[in-house]
This record gives C-alpha cells, sequence and structure tokens, in this order.
C-alpha cells in the first residue's frame, strides 16, 4: 500500500505571533477591499453592495496564494505565467480599494479642522468689516431722536400731501419745502444701518468665541512637507495622497509577502550538514551525517539505498521536532509538530533508540531527548 508522509504546512512552520499578524494584515486588507467595492455596489441596491463586498473579501484574500503559485517552481511555466498576472491585477485593485478607503478616512479626519477654519475665517471676515463700516459712519443719533425731528419737521402740510409724503417731488419749491424732512430721513437711513452693523459685529463677536482658538492647519504634516517640496510644484493634496499610497503599499506588501517570507525563512542559509540547531552534543554524536544523494521524488519505485536514506530523515526531523519543542511532550504533540500521523510518530520514535526517552503517565506515552530535564 503506497504511504504518503505529510509534511508541515507553511502555517505549522510559521512562528505564532508572526502568524497571527500576517493574517490580521490579510484579513485587513481584505476588510478594506470589501468595504470599498461593497459602498460602491450599495449605490445601485443593496444586494449588489453585498455581493460585490463578498467577491471583493474573497478575491483580495486569495492574493496570497496566487503569489505562492506564481513563485513556486514545478508549476510549470503557464500556470506560474496566469498565477502572476491573476495577482497583479489583484494587487492593483486592492491598492486603489485600500487607498480608496484609506482616503475617505483622511478626509474626514482633517474635515473638523478644516471646517473650523473656514467658519472662524468667515466669522473673523464679517467682524472686520462690521467694524471698519462703523469707523465710517462715525457718530449717529439713535433712531428714536431722528423720529422725534422728523415728527415735528417744519414742512408745509399741503406741500407734505401733494408730495405724497415728500417721496414725489418734481418741483423745485417742494424739493427745498422737503429738504428738512429728506435731510432727517438720510440721517434715519444710518442710524438705522448703524444698528445693523452693531448686531452684525456682535454676532461675529460671539462665533469667534464659540468657535475659540483658529487651528493653525487642516493637514499640518502635508502642507509642511508641500512647503519643503515647494520648489518642484508639489501640493498639500498630494502630499496627503502620497502619505495614504505609502501606508497602502506597505499593507499590500504584507498581505501578500509577509505569509511567503516568513513561511520560507528557515530555508534561507540553511547548514549543509541540516543539523538541527542547539542539539544536545550526545544526541548529535549518535546521528551520523548523510553519507548519499537523496532519492529522486516521484512516482517511480524507489532505490535499493532509499532504506538507509529514510531512516535518516526521519530520525532528523524527530529530532528537530522534539528539539523544538524544548521538554516532554506527547506522541499526538509530537506527530503534529512533524506534520506526520500518530504512529508514524511512534515509529519515528522507535528509530531514536537510547536517543530519546519515552515515559508513559496515565494514558499519554511522553517523549522527551535524553539530555533534557523532564518536567514533574
Amino acid at each position: 500500500m503506497k504511504r504518503t508522509i505529510r509534511t508541515p504546512s507553511a502555517w505549522q512552520r510559521l512562528p505564532s505571533r508572526a502568524a497571527v499578524a500576517v493574517e490580521t494584515v490579510r484579513l485587513g486588507s481584505a476588510g478594506l477591499n470589501a468595504s470599498y467595492y461593497g459602498m460602491l455596489g450599495l449605490v445601485a441596491h443593496p444586494a449588489a453592495g453585498v455581493g460585490l463586498g463578498l467577491v471583493a473579501f474573497a478575491a483580495d484574500y486569495s492574493k496570497g496564494a496566487t503569489l505562492t503559485a506564481a513563485m513556486t517552481k514545478g508549476h510549470g511555466f503557464g500556470r506560474r505565467l496566469a498565477a502572476w498576472l491573476v495577482f497583479v491585477v489583484l494587487f492593483v485593485a486592492s491598492m486603489i480599494a485600500v487607498d480608496g478607503v484609506l482616503m475617505k478616512l483622511r478626509s474626514a479626519l482633517v474635515a473638523g479642522p478644516a471646517n473650523t477654519i473656514s467658519a472662524h475665517d468667515r466669522a473673523s471676515g464679517e467682524y472686520r468689516a462690521s467694524v471698519a463700516e462703523l469707523d465710517k459712519l462715525g457718530t449717529v443719533r439713535t433712531p428714536e431722536a431722528i423720529r422725534a425731528d422728523m415728527d415735528g419737521a417744519p414742512v408745509s402740510r399741503a406741500v407734505f400731501r401733494r408730495t405724497a409724503e415728500c417721496t414725489d417731488i418734481t418741483k423745485d419749491a417742494s424739493l427745498a419745502a422737503c429738504k428738512p424732512l429728506l435731510e432727517l430721513r438720510k440721517e434715519m437711513a444710518l442710524a438705522i444701518r448703524k444698528r445693523e452693523l452693531e448686531a452684525a459685529r456682535d454676532a461675529a463677536k460671539v462665533r469667534l468665541d464659540a468657535l475659540g482658538p483658529r487651528p493653525s492647519s487642516a493637514d499640518p504634516q502635508a502642507e509642511v512637507l508641500a512647503g519643503a517640496l515647494e520648489g518642484y510644484g508639489v501640493s498639500p493634496g498630494l502630499v496627503a495622497y502620497g502619505m495614504v499610497a505609502i501606508i497602502g503599499f506597505a499593507i499590500e506588501l504584507v498581505a501578500c509577502f509577509g505569509l511567503y517570507v516568513l513561511g520560507n525563512r528557515r530555508t534561507l542559509g540553511k547548514p549543509a550538514n541540516d543539523r538541527p540547531a542547539n542539539v544536545p552534543a550526545n544526541v548529535a554524536a549518535n546521528v551520523p551525517a548523510p553519507s548519499g544523494p537523496v532519492p529522486p521524488r516521484g512516482g517511480r519505485k524507489a532505490s535499493a539505498m532509499s532504506a538507509n536514506v529514510v531512516p535518516f530523515a526521519g530520525k532528523r526531523a524527530a529530532l528537530a521536532a522534539l528539539q523544538q519543542a524544548g521538554g516532554p511532550v506527547s506522541n499526538r504533540q509530537l506527530a503534529r509538530l512533524m506534520g506526520v500521523s500518530d504512529g508514524e510518530a511512534s515509529k519515528r520514535v522507535r528509530e531514536l533508540g537510547g536517543l530519546v526517552n519515552v515515559e508513559r503517565r496515565g494514558r499519554c506515552v511522553m517523549v522527551w531527548l535524553a539530555g533534557q530535564v523532564a518536567a514533574a
């Protein structure tokens, strides 16, 4: 019967904290994509928003798998090329979505200070304009005093009636007769205008007090950087987008390459003799180095030397797993560390012989290296 030996997956080889960090970024990137494209779909119909959101989440989450397929040797040129094309399309679509959501969030962040600055500037402008016009008016009597003089203006009753209360003047004689009343009316207009300006000035002052100090800038960081790049014609808006694009690019790099890089970190700079790190000296001395080439993989019948090579590889894998555990582990835990079945783990333990200690504790069989101290 053909036996398949399972090897540890990429997640099993990852340190737990790094795996959680990378997975969090991947889920965050997929969530931002779902939010962006879901909002676009909601414009048409709620069902379209939900559908687009789910599709965007699934497509973005698969970026890592497409990158792994594109960078895995042995898949064939056509398959790797197709994986690269899919990855590039997904990466660009994800960058658009992530940057779009981050720009919307940044706009909402700077909207508050921007609105405060606009309101402060309007109130300040109204206050200054009112004060300036009041200064031009100078001293003006109150409307009540002017009304009293108008009631006693020296205008004959006949002229007053003939000119419709001195509003329809066609003769010079009527103009001369109505002149005192007309002068008082001009003064009344100035008094009314003064009242309006005082009210506008007081209202603007109340708004300024309510607004408090004026913020120096709605987006100080972008404006400082734009000032530093003033000679290149860079605007604060372009600087703000650049900062958002950098954040989005960092998110996409971790979401796409994080699992691949961290998952293959142990294969970089690996010693030629394949000796596990920090193996106790008494254990390493009893395990000889490999003395022949590793047999080829595939469906062909194994050669005669496979009988000597496979046990050696099994010993190495078991020793590495026990060293990683750092102490007694059960047979099932050892199998998970090695990525094999429980029966295969038991076989590897038997092959190690005196290099390990085996002890039954209740229903579990505990195993640890001979150079390690057993936990109580």
